[in-house]
């Protein structure tokens, strides 16, 4: 039986026109967020599906986008995926979901045999892009796509530009397992580099494997980390108390990502939080115009926006200042 407004309005506890309102825009002003995180959770676990047939009776073109991700999403691509779907939709654009395990080279023809238009990439697949016979954007590293991502190389830049405005002239980079292309260290080492100051690359995917880095950093006086994402954070700030150091007295940490665990801990992480609806609309915006105009869209690398956090020193800042309402903080809290 297909999923309808009605179904979803009556699990949400809402009027079937909240459901229309909320997939013409998702941050309407009109549900709390409480009940725009429920809503979305809804429609995706349910599998709904817009009735494209009255939106040919208004007019609108009947194409598809298809969106290539994996069957267990991380926060990212979760929430990136969970804007796509009524912004695609909005602009008359039913949606295909590929799942990354059943991509391969055979699949652009039958991509495109089925009407798709244009494909977004959230993750890479080992696949020649050259062979694609339609427009395709990547949301991801490791592609040879046009990418709309994050600009992860200004992150490192401006990380290490905080600690030294807070006094830190030893700042080491600590690598996590979650950036492919190590553009967070390309930048912080860049940085690092114009400051004059001695770059320290510490690398572990667990507490036993960083210990011994972490321990020998600290003996040769590094006093702030810059983290590839807020797991890293969290256990460098573990690390360093249970050596009896003060956070953010005696070293400061930063992470990158926006996790919910970042207002968790002892003291709060700062962070760079990825902006999520802007990455989202410049990519729906960039693949349509090479689908109508036929003129390959073009890179495009959207600054995150810092978060302060007592464990940098700062005044801990609130997730909802200068940021999209809809970032991998409130993904989690919806899982």
């Amino acid at each position: 039986m297909a999923v309808t407004q009605k179904m979803i309005a009556e699990l949400a506890g809402v009027a079937r026109q909240k459901i229309s309102e909320y997939l013409k825009n998702p941050d309407t002003p009109h549900l709390s967020r409480e009940k725009k995180e429920l809503i979305g959770r809804l429609l995706r676990e349910k599998g709904y599906c817009p009735n494209f047939a009255a939106q040919r009776l208004r007019g609108l073109p009947d194409f598809q986008i298809g969106i290539i991700m994996r069957d267990r999403q991380l926060y990212l691509e979760h929430a990136i995926f969970s804007h796509l779907i009524p912004l695609l939709e909005k602009s008359g654009y039913r949606t295909l979901l590929i799942k990354q395990e059943t991509f391969t080279n055979a699949t652009f023809t039958e991509m495109a045999q089925r009407g798709v238009r244009g494909l977004i990439f959230l993750v890479p697949c080992e696949v020649d892009y050259s062979l694609a016979p339609m427009p395709c954007i990547a949301m991801t590293q490791l592609t040879d796509l046009p990418e709309v991502v994050t600009d992860f190389r200004l992150a490192g830049r401006e990380a290490v530009k905080h600690l030294y405005r807070h006094g830190h002239r030893k700042i080491a980079y600590v690598q996590h397992k979650f950036d492919p292309k190590l553009l967070r260290g390309h930048g912080y080492r860049e940085q690092m580099k114009k400051f004059e100051l001695k770059p320290c690359t510490l690398f572990g995917h667990s507490a036993r494997e960083l210990a011994e880095p972490l321990n020998q950093a600290v003996m040769d006086g590094y006093t702030a980390f810059f983290c590839s994402n807020d797991f890293a954070a969290a256990l460098v700030i573990h690390l360093l108390q249970r050596k009896g150091m003060r956070i953010p007295e005696e070293a400061a940490v930063i992470g990158f990502d926006g996790l919910l665990l970042c207002h968790l801990t002892t003291p709060s992480i700062a962070t760079f939080l990825p902006k999520v609806q802007t990455l989202s609309e410049l990519a729906i915006q960039n693949l349509l115009s090479w689908i109508k105009t036929g003129k390959k869209a073009k890179s495009v690398y959207v600054p995150a926006v810092f978060c302060p956090g007592g464990s940098c020193g700062c005044e801990t800042a609130d997730p909802l200042d200068d940021i999209d309402s809809y970032h991998p903080t409130f993904v989690l809290k919806s899982l």
